[in-house]
């Protein structure tokens, strides 16, 4: 039998019915056993034995046992606490704001700690960090409290203590001495919070129906019940895949059946797999088309078999390139497992997220914010394998909300960084700190590209394991393609193939003048298919893409297929121009491939998409971008034979350059830096055949490090912007140190040292310094969210103050676009903001596809161009 006044104690409320309450003696019960469910995935946990970390769980709310939390409730709810003030609890005159029960638990914790079971300080400071932290604020401190107060509900806490420690069966042990401390903070903040919002939320732990009142009840008995709901839960999310035995390696052609022949890289990795590669750092580096990611999902699925690993991340470039790889991961899987999609509108795709938030106690962010983590948007990062896009992940980096709940997500399983090149500086600085903490967390990595420099590769290696320094090559002689092994406390392996990927040559022809010029770019594009074949015309702006487009549109001969595809179109749009151009142009094509077409974009197609055109036309960009390009050229031979191509055997890189002698590359330097684009013109300059893969090393360190660039531009213009290039690193690197979490540590747990957390939401002007190049940038400039409504219902939906019916939200999701931020001046946005749970996104009515400002000013959407500015009226 439980004593009635720990019952009395509330620890949920019911929003809908005054005076129901869920005793915190419960919450506090239920919180262990959905731990308890997460365990066997995310634990151990510091050594710590299981019960011991199902207690720690518990506690993280016990500071509720406070009459200046208590008291919250006596306005909605105040027979609860009336009775309690009935059974002779004091209470404060006064409510008391501001008050934070997580100070209360840590503290409390720290002393009962040290006082009960003797635990030595250091275990003690790491642990009541992590109980402070679960709400994101690590510097939470607990306010004065009266002290004959204070005295009657630290006695009151020692008595839940003591129940949940005998329904627990805890054993004495030994103060831990944990051989991590950033480690075991940050796992066990991560389970803490998890535990706590699986338990809170009813649609997904229906915690109302496991109490059924004060009468006999026995804390041992709850704790069984609330066990078995809780694995249930768990199930649901897909969150109770556990960790494989260790056994055998599989062979390469086990994991992808489908591969009759194995690439050169793949062919390494499988002998080196059969002689044990250990858990650490692994680049890939080997041509486009060579298949990297089934070289890595095969390395994760060895790690799987071998080293307790369970499941993977791919992160990858954009939210195209992961839409693709997502049907390709979940093709690879077992029936039963589950490929989850992560980027900003990936709940548009799926509908099993659940529709409800958690109990917060009144705290609306904190409800928003916790919902999020178990819709789609945010779930692959948590559940076994995922797919989505970088900066999910890079988050776990950045000082964001519970942005450790990333880190904690990733830990069981491979993280895989697609196309690791085409991150900038602010980008890589942040990827970097990400690598410290997987190291930190033993979370393995696996790094792809083809066009990787070896001085950003020194970083990344660094990064995961300082110790283990990369032999600088001789010049540009380091192999290619090269498997480089980085397993901490060892010597790198450097691990070149034992056959050359397939000879490919880039013929390259350059046309001056027609970097700013979409009609002459148009016409030279209508000039490659006359006689047949599929061209894609790469342009760097969304604006130079529509303005080629529209004189195609204009004056292409009938017969030729036309697509643009870019990213400024409604989501809705989006996703069937991405689904259409994939299904023209991708390798089961087959007839549906068109005889002639053109199709521009912008970097939607350049990373990772299995595309194939016939010949290429683009507007000049870094020279590793370039190759990245032509990877989608003739990138299906064993499909489409070079010979029998209606262009022609040879593949063709036709260059839109600015005019000859000139070294001004307009807008295009709003989206790549001017000195890169200064030194791929030289490199280029006169080279009538890129012969590859000989040539990428030489390539691409003469761009990015010190390789001979010819001297066809003078120096001092090269040396100018190179100097203004390294200013702008050292000021990007300076603006993502502002915003990262601190480096861990074997003897601190360094997380717990943050300032207030931004919120972790991407659309949030508070964020809007995560500048994401991939995602967050548009033809150079910051975007911004909107939702272009044409219709009434939609319309009004989006005004109301609560969400629609899970239907109606996700059509008016499908809506959304993201525009450059200046194409609404900040004094109109307050006209078109949003009710709160839009989370910053503007409505924008449109009246026969437009939309006009007060200023005059407007944009228009048109479902072939895609949303363009309108000028003054």
């Amino acid at each position: 039998m439980t004593d009635g006044i720990l019952l009395a104690l509330w620890g949920k409320t019911d929003e809908q019915r005054p005076n129901r309450a869920h005793p915190l003696l419960c919450h506090l019960l239920d919180s262990a056993a959905v731990a308890e469910a997460l365990l066997p995935r995310f634990g151990p946990i510091g050594g710590l034995p299981p019960e011991w970390v199902l207690y720690l769980v518990a506690m993280h709310d016990i500071g509720k046992a406070d009459p200046r939390f208590q008291q919250k409730a006596e306005f909605e709810h105040p027979r609860l606490v009336a009775r309690l003030r009935e059974l002779g609890l004091p209470f404060p005159l006064q409510p008391q704001p501001g008050f934070r029960h997580e100070a209360v638990s840590a503290d409390w914790l720290m002393t009962h700690l040290r006082q009960a079971h003797g635990w030595g300080a250091s275990a003690c400071r790491i642990v009541a960090a992590a109980i402070r932290g679960h709400h994101a604020n690590f510097g939470a401190e607990e306010p004065h409290d009266d002290e004959p107060r204070r005295s009657a509900w630290e006695t009151l806490r020692g008595r839940l203590a003591a129940t949940v420690d005998r329904a627990l069966g805890l054993r004495p042990s030994a103060s831990p001495e944990f051989v991590c401390a950033s480690d075991t903070g940050l796992r066990l903040v991560g389970l803490v919070v998890l535990s706590d919002w699986i338990a809170s939320n009813d649609e997904i732990y229906p915690f109302w129906e496991l109490y059924s009142g004060p009468e006999a009840f026995d804390a041992a008995g709850y704790l069984e019940s609330a066990s078995r709901t809780a694995r249930k839960s768990v199930a649901s999310l897909r969150l109770d895949l556990a960790p494989a035995q260790a056994s055998v390696s599989a062979q390469f052609k086990q994991v992808w059946p489908g591969i009759t022949e194995l690439r050169p890289a793949q062919e390494v990795l499988d002998e080196e797999s059969r002689r044990g590669i250990p858990p650490g750092l692994v680049v890939i580096e080997a041509p486009m088309g060579e298949g990297k990611t089934e070289a890595a999902i095969f390395l994760a699925d060895h790690w799987e078999r071998t080293a307790g690993r369970s499941g993977a991340y791919l992160a990858l470039p954009t939210m195209a390139t992961s839409n693709q790889m997502h049907r390709r991961y979940r093709s690879f899987l077992p029936r039963e497992a589950d490929a989850r999609l992560i980027h900003g509108m990936a709940w548009l795709m799926e509908d099993d997220a659940p529709a409800g938030a958690p109990q917060t106690d009144g705290d609306t962010d904190e409800a928003e914010n916790a919902r999020d983590w178990f819709r789609n948007v945010k779930r692959a990062i948590i559940a076994p394998y995922g797919v989505g896009t970088v900066d999910q992940a890079m988050r776990g980096a950045l000082n964001v909300k519970h942005g450790f709940l990333r880190l904690f997500g990733l830990s069981p399983r491979t993280l895989v960084i697609d196309e690791v090149h085409a991150y900038d500086e602010y980008m890589t600085v942040i990827i970097e700190r990400l690598l410290s903490c997987c190291r930190t967390l033993g979370i393995p990595v696996v790094l792809l590209s083809a066009t990787l420099a070896w001085e950003q590769k020194r970083r990344l290696a660094a990064a995961y394991a300082p110790e283990c320094a990369l032999p600088a090559p001789r010049g540009n002689e380091e192999p290619y393609p090269l498997i480089t092994i980085v397993s901490p406390g060892q010597e790198p392996r450097l691990v070149p193939t034992r056959r050359p990927s397939a000879h490919r040559e880039i013929c390259v022809e350059r046309h001056y003048g027609l970097l700013a010029n979409p009609e002459a770019t148009a016409h030279l594009a209508v000039a490659q298919v006359r006689n047949g074949g599929c061209a894609c015309v790469l342009a760097n702006t969304v604006k130079d893409a529509q303005a080629i487009f529209d004189y195609l549109r204009r004056e292409a001969e009938p017969g030729i297929c036309l697509r643009l595809f870019h990213a400024r179109f409604r989501a809705e749009r989006r996703q069937h121009i991405e689904d259409e151009v994939v299904s023209l142009f991708g390798k089961d094509a087959g007839d549906k491939r068109p005889a002639k077409a053109i199709v521009v974009a912008t970097q939607v197609v350049e990373q990772s998409l299995d595309l194939d055109f016939d010949v290429l036309l683009s507007q000049i960009a870094p020279i590793d971008l370039l190759l990245q390009r032509c990877g989608r050229m003739h990138r299906h031979l064993d499909v489409r034979p070079a010979g029998h191509r209606p262009t022609g055997e040879r593949a063709v890189l036709h260059l839109l350059l600015p005019p000859a002698g000139e070294h001004v590359f307009g807008p295009t330097e709003k989206v790549y830096h001017r000195a890169i684009l200064l030194k791929t013109l030289a490199i280029l300059h006169g080279r009538p055949v890129i012969s590859l893969p000989a040539q990428f090393r030489c390539l691409i360190e003469s761009c990015y490090g010190n390789g001979a660039i010819p001297g066809v531009i003078p120096a001092e213009i090269i040396e100018a912007a190179q100097a203004e290039y390294e200013s702008d690193k050292v000021t990007a690197a300076g603006i993502a140190g502002t915003h990262l979490i601190p480096e861990p540590s074997a003897e601190e747990f360094t997380l717990a040292n943050t300032g207030p957390p931004v919120p972790d939401n991407e659309d949030d002007p508070r964020v809007s310094w995560f500048n994401a190049r991939t995602r967050r940038v548009d033809d150079g400039h910051e975007t911004i969210p909107v939702l272009l409504l044409d219709d009434e219902e939609l319309i009004q939906a989006a005004r109301q103050p609560r969400p629609p019916r899970r239907d109606l939200l996700k059509r008016l999701f499908l809506q959304r676009a993201e525009i450059p931020g200046y194409w609404i001046p900040g004094e109109e946005r307050a006209a078109l903001a949003g009710p709160r749970w839009l989370r910053s996104h503007l409505i924008v009515p449109l009246d026969s596809g437009c939309w006009r400002s007060g200023s005059g000013m407007g944009l228009r959407d048109d479902p072939v161009m895609g949303i363009a500015r309108l000028e003054t009226a």
